[in-house]
């Protein structure tokens, strides 16, 4: 069974809407894994309005159903003027199979864009599948939740800023 990549950008609803069931099943499981960061109708609103550009990949014999989605956004690093483009986000099964399909993005963002890099910010447990796919690790993102301070450290931050 061949898998194919699309570009759902210039879609009729038509076509669409016949895949819409398992595309929003994919993205359901995107934003499961990200729900204290993402809700679903921000990850909608990102797609309709064209911030987020939504790939899916489907078997040819059933195009109707998405086996992956992935979505992307044309960036621009305001230090350098460089391009990129950034998997926002991606949801679904068969991602080993489905990640060298990810050609089709980077020769897209940089035919139409004049991409030079792809970024892609994702679990730790991805970087040793996405390093036999030309990624290296450059950062990591740390992060904390914030509290609201006790009454105790209330005293003590004002007495270090007096």
């Amino acid at each position: 069974m061949a898998l194919k990549i699309e570009n759902t950008h210039g879609w009729n609803a038509e076509r669409l809407l016949a895949m819409w069931p398992s595309i929003l099943t994919n993205l359901r499981k995107f934003v499961a894994s990200l729900s204290d960061d993402l809700t679903e109708r921000f990850v909608v609103e990102a797609i309709m309005s064209g911030r987020n550009t939504l790939w899916v990949v489907y078997e040819e014999e059933t195009p109707e159903i998405a086996v992956l989605c992935i979505l992307t956004e044309i960036k621009k690093n305001d230090a350098t003027g460089r391009i990129f483009v950034e998997v926002t986000g991606m949801g679904g099964n068969r991602v080993h199979e489905c990640l060298p399909l990810g050609r089709d993005i980077e020769d897209w963002a940089m035919e139409n864009y004049g991409a030079t890099e792809m970024l892609m910010i994702g679990r730790m447990g991805w970087r040793k599948v996405m390093k036999h796919h030309g990624y290296e690790e450059k950062a990591v993102i740390m992060k904390k939740k914030l509290e609201v301070p006790s009454h105790g450290r209330e005293q003590q931050q004002q007495s270090v800023s007096e």
